[in-house]
């Protein structure tokens, strides 16, 4: 409900979309939380988040089967690396260039 909500607002807020897309996640709305991931790369280019938010589109799609669009997203994703990790202790992952070579080799599973 709330991403329905969200999806018709013109939210310019990349940690909205991003936090968004984490909770969508873990209430298992895979495409929803992919739709939330690519909004929040279409509003944040750089840094830590952009990074992120590139590597969570490439886990979503993995997730739905796309893995063709899963290793796009993995490779943009390093190509903007900031060199720091994102930390989701909650899904024990720590999220940074080793992690993102990982999923190069293997695809993304839920946990």
């Amino acid at each position: 409900l709330v991403y329905r909500k969200a999806a018709g607002m013109e939210i310019p807020a990349a940690r909205f979309w991003f936090k968004l897309g984490l909770l969508l996640y873990d209430s298992r709305a895979d495409r929803e939380s992919l739709a939330a991931f690519q909004k929040t790369a279409e509003l944040e280019k750089t840094g830590v988040t952009a990074f992120a938010a590139r590597v969570w589109i490439g886990h979503m799609n993995d997730l739905l089967g796309n893995r063709p669009a899963a290793l796009v997203a993995y490779q943009d994703a390093l190509k903007i690396d900031p060199g720091t990790a994102m930390m989701h202790s909650q899904w024990r992952m720590t999220i940074d260039r080793d992690w993102v070579e990982m999923r190069l080799a293997a695809p993304f599973a839920r946990q």
